[in-house]
């Protein structure tokens, strides 16, 4: 009778060894991807013509695509917060018994965007709607991190050399290109990497 040993050789052992390392970091890196923020959001502060903030005024965000209204109320201090909006373009309405409806159209939402969005309401009948135009820039006062948008006219306009997307990062302000070369060795079966000096 011939004896089979539970024992496996140790180029085996290695080979699972690897594979299981391999699997550890593709684990890690598509939970990164999955952590990314596809939403944006919007807050602000309500006030009336003396600047005094208004407490309790209903604030909307509607999505012009969809029609599904997103809604908050101010607070104490006169401010509202939408988080987690979906992108796209959004028609904004704020209301208050004692003052006139404002809506102001058009803001359009990208990733991670977290715009401020303040409202001075005017006295009079809510039936009254005071479309707002334009307006102070949108702009995120609470970060000093930088970041922009690439549409798709722009990526199908360039010619991406060598067709890194990663390149497409040189085209907004701050963008900066490192690369470093990156050496690795394998050394008894062990995998070791250092920058190369």
């Amino acid at each position: 009778m011939r004896r089979v040993s539970a024992r496996q050789p140790p180029s085996s052992l290695l080979f699972h060894s690897c594979a299981a390392c391999v699997l550890l970091l593709k684990l890690l890196f598509y939970a990164d991807v999955g952590w990314s923020q596809t939403t944006g959001s919007i807050a602000g502060r309500v006030t009336d013509p003396s600047k005094a903030t208004i407490a309790g005024a209903k604030v909307a965000a509607v999505n012009l695509r969809t029609n599904f209204r997103y809604e908050s109320t101010t607070n104490g201090a006169g401010e509202y917060a939408l988080a987690n909006l979906p992108l796209g373009t959004y028609q904004m309405e704020v209301e208050k018994s004692g003052f006139k409806k404002l809506v102001r159209p058009d803001v359009t939402l990208h990733v991670q965007d977290a715009l401020a969005i303040d409202f001075e309401m005017a006295v009079g009948a809510v039936t009254e709607v005071v479309p707002v135009q334009g307006g102070a820039p949108l702009v995120d006062t609470t970060s000093s991190a930088l970041g922009g948008l690439v549409n798709h006219n722009e990526i199908e306009d360039l010619p991406l050399n060598g067709r890194n997307y990663i390149d497409l990062s040189l085209l907004q302000a701050g963008g900066e290109l490192v690369r470093e070369p990156f050496q690795i060795n394998i050394v008894k079966g062990i995998l070791t990497g250092a920058a190369a000096a």
